[in-house]
């Protein structure tokens, strides 16, 4: 870290997207580290670190629509397997508002399961219909910082929806692009509505990952350092291997999410329950089951994590 950034940091001054973008720059990430703890320790003064067991389910497949019995079994499964919550995704046939009102309210009903956050993108009605959303079970909204969004921040803010920001980086991504975007959504969290959380995610191109660990490391700790008045940063366990993941708390993350597959066209590789208590333990924090905060921020703009 520069001395320049590290003297701004210090004095109380907020990083902006310039220096964000010098600090992705850097090849050391362990200078990142100590700040970005530092931020964390600062809005976050205990070691507990929140953690959930997610299935994600697709309400489509390229064929179509899934069926209810489709669902129904997953959600089974979900529940039989001591999933915390569903997170749905439209996929490439979006479901009409009623449809989709209808799945969240028998997931919260009939399968006793709490519906995480939906993306804003994929919202088949206005904005003012995430009233109706919260009614059926929509536990959040997901932000992305997409042209639009702005009506949708404030619709979930009026209905007490907690939001979720969400932004990915990928190799090739230039630095200034992925912190203009960062810098949206921070201007979302300050001029129109707090945001309960921000999950920042990695994904490589094409069919390979094309990302090391310390790109993780270094995308999470700028995230840490740029949204300083953002409550929670949260990291997805998928998006690297387990243990850098863990380590991923030292730098700057509060909260952890894992995943439970399911037999969807997208799957997910399985974190077990117990493996993720012991690796948070073994960074120094002590897990506790998930309080049911806002949402979920496991999704990115509709795109399956492969």
């Amino acid at each position: 870290m520069t001395s320049r950034i590290e003297e701004r940091l210090l004095s109380g001054g907020r990083l902006t997207a310039e220096d964000g973008a010098e600090l992705m720059a850097l090849d050391q990430v362990l200078a990142l580290s100590e700040r970005a703890d530092e931020t964390r320790r600062r809005l976050h003064p205990g070691n507990e670190v929140p953690f959930r067991l997610a299935r994600e389910v697709w309400l489509s497949t390229p064929d179509g629509p899934c069926s209810g019995a489709e669902l129904d079994r997953e959600r089974e499964e979900a529940r039989a397997r001591g999933v915390d919550e569903v997170r749905f995704l439209a996929g490439p046939h979006p479901p009409t508002l009623g449809r989709l009102a209808d799945r969240f309210e028998e997931t919260r009903d009939r399968f006793g399961l709490r519906v995480g956050a939906f993306p804003a993108s994929q919202l088949p009605g206005p904005p003012g219909s995430l009233k109706m959303l919260r009614d059926c079970g929509l536990s959040g909204l997901l932000i992305s910082g997409e042209a639009g969004s702005d009506e949708a921040v404030v619709s979930a803010s009026q209905f007490g929806l907690p939001l979720i920001g969400t932004l990915t980086w990928r190799p090739g991504l230039g630095a200034v692009a992925w912190l203009q975007g960062l810098a949206r959504l921070r201007a979302q969290s300050e001029q129109l509505a707090p945001f309960a959380a921000f999950l920042p995610r990695v994904q490589g191109n094409g069919g390979g990952r094309g990302y090391s660990g310390f790109d993780f490391l270094r995308v999470v700790a700028v995230a840490r350092l740029f949204f300083d008045r953002i409550p929670v940063i949260r990291i997805a366990w998928t998006d690297l291997e387990q243990k850098m993941a863990s380590v991923a708390l030292r730098y700057g993350a509060d909260e952890v999410d894992a995943f439970d597959p399911g037999p969807g066209p997208y799957g997910f590789q399985a974190t077990p329950r117990a493996e993720l208590l012991r690796q948070v333990q073994e960074e120094g924090f002590v897990p506790v089951a998930d309080p049911a905060r806002a949402g979920d921020g496991s999704l990115l703009e509709g795109t399956p994590h492969r």
